[in-house]
């Protein structure tokens, strides 16, 4: 949906609605182009915190021959921050290009990833759980991985997508040697979480189940799950999820800045706890006080008075 202002309010209104949105605009190129919001400083966890006690477990890793847990669970961590950021990427570019379904659909995929970044940053973990939720996220990604290979396999040669036959058999063969590496990974690290006195933890949450976690329990957003869900919506094109989008504005489809923005604030939210739970279980400082900045100004047009339409011209499409 291409979304153009329409003159419904006072001047004054949408001058001071604009100039919050030209500094939102602003601070997210800053944003986009800055390093040090994105990566952890230092490189390397710092003494004594939370991550520095998992990676204490190296040596007892070793000895069991799982050398790569470590590596793979840190891996796993960065690359859900890396996503987020890379879709913070596309949300800019949506907003510029006033796109409001894509934005449903970008913020939705940030706070899944935020999700389960959070999860594994969490200060609160015992060292082992924090590698075996990593493990088990890795492990849930072969298994979607396999059930394409053998989905692959079971279809005639000429279907098998940019594989040879053979090669099919040859990657579903290193994948299913990957996964029962996983298996085995796994099973000694509840072992050694039993061994602690710890509960060993539940198999990974199913996505909705953590995004709720996230912003009800841990964020303290209860209102943003009935938000996610729209978003969900949107991105798999339900008309009633799009349609709960839409303002009447003299018959005309039509989304309100406040509309627009609700979503746009869950995902920078989600951004900004993770980032502070990386803090705290990494150790040292993050730069982010340009993306806190972001939040109050959308959180003041949200609450504030004006609540400027955006109008959807009927030649434009979706």
């Amino acid at each position: 949906m291409r979304i153009a202002p329409v003159r419904t309010k006072p001047a004054v209104r949408r001058l001071w609605v604009w100039l919050l949105m030209w500094d939102i605009g602003l601070r997210a190129k800053a944003l986009q182009g800055d390093p040090d919001v994105w990566l952890p400083e230092p490189l390397a966890p710092r003494s004594g915190t939370p991550w520095d006690a998992t990676r204490a477990l190296k040596p007892t890793l070793e000895r069991a021959g799982h050398r790569d847990i470590i590596p793979m669970v840190e891996a796993e961590a960065k690359l859900r921050l890396e996503t987020a950021r890379d879709y913070f990427h596309g949300i800019r570019a949506a907003a510029r290009a006033r796109r409001a379904y894509s934005l449903y659909a970008l913020c939705r995929a940030t706070i899944e990833a935020c999700a389960f970044a959070s999860w594994l940053f969490d200060p609160d973990a015992d060292p082992a759980e924090r590698l075996l939720r990593g493990m088990q996220l890795r492990g849930q990604a072969v298994d979607s991985h396999l059930r394409s290979l053998r989905s692959m396999a079971n279809q005639p040669p000429d279907w098998v997508g940019p594989y040879l036959p053979a090669e099919v058999d040859q990657v579903l063969d290193a994948a299913e040697e990957h996964r029962s590496e996983i298996e085995q990974a796994a099973l000694f690290l509840r072992a050694a979480l039993e061994t602690q006195g710890c509960a060993s933890p539940a198999k990974t949450p199913p996505t909705g189940q953590r995004v709720r976690e996230l912003l009800c329990d841990e964020m303290g957003l209860p209102q943003g799950y009935d938000a996610y869900h729209q978003m969900s919506g949107v991105t798999h094109s339900r008309a009633f999820a799009i349609l709960g989008t839409w303002n009447a504005d003299k018959g005309k489809p039509s989304i309100s800045y406040s509309t627009f923005l609700n979503p746009l604030h869950l995902a920078l939210c989600s951004i900004s706890f993770t980032f502070d739970r990386r803090a705290n279980c990494w150790g040292g400082t993050h730069k982010h006080s340009g993306l806190h900045k972001m939040i109050s100004r959308i959180e003041r047009i949200i609450t504030g008075e004006p609540d400027i339409i955006w109008d959807q011209p009927a030649q434009s499409g979706a």
